[in-house]
């Protein structure tokens, strides 16, 4: 007897909570659908109300180029007020003797477009067209007549006549303006951390002309290629596939070994670095905006560039490389690059792809500057003998 009531209340108290948010979810349907209209009606009118503006303003210019018409007739055929007549007549006169000194006459051209435009509203349509046809100022008018009026009506209707539908217009215009507002800081995060990363792995050396170089004191130390000594030990890393991976991405067109002619077709603007290069041992040198290219027999063995860094971009940078090519295999820091400013000097050797890689870090003021160089051990030993 007890729990019959309770059991008839249940099902109750569901069905109206179902009830609930049927016409919650319908609510919400009708008044999305009325936003997207109000704004959609809204942005409709503002664009009709800007294509009225464009097309007063196009018969503004319109009427004014047939006034200036009318007025050249009507001075030609000598009507309107004299005084004018004569006006336009002296600065005509001053015109031509400017123009034969070959000067400006800029000043006079504008005053004499003025005084045109006077003569054609003091003189009548009916002077010049006999035959009380319409003319062409008459027919710009008349126009411009009818624009003005679509403008007018155009701004009495461009605010939303209803409260409701402000709210909706204010509502829906927000929205889209907080979707695209996050959209474009994806976009631009997105965006930011494959252009550092590909100057640093070298997918894209175009885009290192993005940067500005505002020192290359840095960029000496890693212009002359280093001799490598055979007997050098090193330990081996614990992610030896992934230095290999790194290095090939990084080196890739000196595995290649790039021809000289392709080089210097890819880079036209490239400048050729006399103090690298020597005729003895066939070895030549090129100068991009960052980066330096080294030859032998027309084959690129040799190659460094620097990136400028602030603190925030270089850790992550200098986080990335780290990974990449593991516990470097000789710390190469001198005495007197910590006194320049070097922070790190590590150097790498990885066989599997015959290239000695060199990792400089030197701190000029706020900027940490990246020295990459990379080598073909084999050419280095051979320059080194």
């Amino acid at each position: 007897m007890l729990t019959t009531p309770s059991t008839s209340k249940s099902p109750t108290r569901t069905a109206q909570i179902l009830l609930l948010l049927k016409s919650l979810s319908t609510w919400l349907l009708n008044e999305t659908r009325n936003t997207l209209v109000a704004c959609g009606r809204q942005t409709a009118r503002m664009v009709n109300y800007c294509r009225c503006l464009l097309r007063r303003r196009f018969s503004s210019k319109e009427v004014e180029a047939a006034r200036f018409s009318f007025g050249q007739k009507a001075f030609a055929a000598g009507l309107g007020n004299p005084q004018i007549r004569a006006r336009i007549l002296a600065i005509d006169e001053q015109i031509n003797n400017i123009r034969a000194q070959k000067r400006s006459s800029r000043a006079l051209d504008t005053e004499h477009r003025k005084l045109v435009l006077q003569l054609a509203d003091t003189s009548t349509e009916s002077e010049t067209q006999p035959n009380h046809e319409p003319t062409q100022l008459q027919k710009s008018q008349l126009l411009h007549r009818e624009h003005q009026e679509a403008t007018r009506v155009a701004r009495l209707e461009l605010l939303p006549q209803q409260s409701s539908e402000w709210m909706r217009v204010v509502l829906g215009y927000s929205c889209a303006c907080c979707l695209i507002l996050m959209a474009l800081i994806l976009i631009t995060r997105e965006s930011s951390s494959p252009s550092r990363r590909s100057l640093v792995t070298g997918d894209d050396q175009s885009d290192t002309a993005k940067i500005q170089m505002q020192t290359v004191g840095a960029a000496e130390a890693t212009k002359t290629a280093l001799p490598v000594s055979g007997s050098t030990s090193f330990t081996v890393p614990l992610k030896e596939s992934e230095r290999v991976t790194f290095a090939k991405k990084l080196g890739k067109d000196v595995i290649a070994e790039m021809p000289l002619r392709q080089f210097l077709k890819e880079h036209p603007a490239a400048k050729k670095n006399l103090r690298e290069s020597d005729g003895r041992q066939k070895r030549v040198a090129y100068d991009t905006l960052l980066f330096t290219y080294v030859f032998r027999d027309d084959k690129l063995f040799f190659k460094s560039f620097t990136i400028p860094r602030y603190e925030d971009y270089f850790k992550k940078d200098h986080q990335k490389t780290m990974e990449c090519l593991g516990d470097p295999d000789r710390d190469l820091l001198t005495d007197d690059e910590r006194r320049d400013g070097v922070l790190h000097h590590y150097a790498w050797w990885v066989t599997e792809c015959d290239l000695l890689i060199r990792y400089v870090v030197q701190k000029k003021g706020r900027e940490y500057h990246q020295i990459y160089s990379i080598g073909r051990i084999s050419v280095l030993d051979e320059g080194a003998e």
